[in-house]
């Protein structure tokens, strides 16, 4: 899945799920590196959009909406050179600490064949 938001500025941003096993919930907010840096304030608008994608999320999947963290990646702590937002829905404490170790893993579970991401989506797709 992913989908293109025009920001205010008329540049745009990406929301993303990209299907990692265990995370079958993960989404990621960015601005793509194509367009340069963004402002501080399309960096604020950014940040908003995660935060109301998070919400509607935590509703869709737990009927709850603030079940979601996010993990803003600032200029000097990415790993890629854009600007990102990580969104992680989970339903309890306990799924957050779980989220944050699948995500923590995430490049060592991107290696998983296919299959079992598949199976993960599905288990993990039901909503409460």
């Amino acid at each position: 899945m992913r989908e293109t938001i025009t920001l205010s500025t008329g540049r745009v941003c990406t929301l993303e799920n990209p299907g990692l096993p265990l995370l079958a919930h993960y989404h990621v907010l960015a601005f793509p590196a194509g367009q340069g840096q963004p402002s501080l304030e399309e960096a604020d608008e950014i940040v908003l959009i995660a935060t109301r994608t998070a919400r509607d999320l935590g509703r869709r999947y737990y009927a709850d909406e603030e079940c979601f963290s996010l993990i803003f990646n600032g200029g000097r702590t990415r790993r890629k050179p854009w600007l990102h937002v990580h969104i992680l829905p989970a339903g309890s404490p306990t799924a957050k600490r779980f989220a944050f170790l699948a995500f923590y893993l995430k490049r060592l579970l991107r290696r998983l064949p296919a299959r079992l991401v598949r199976a993960g989506q599905r288990r993990s797709g039901d909503a409460r």
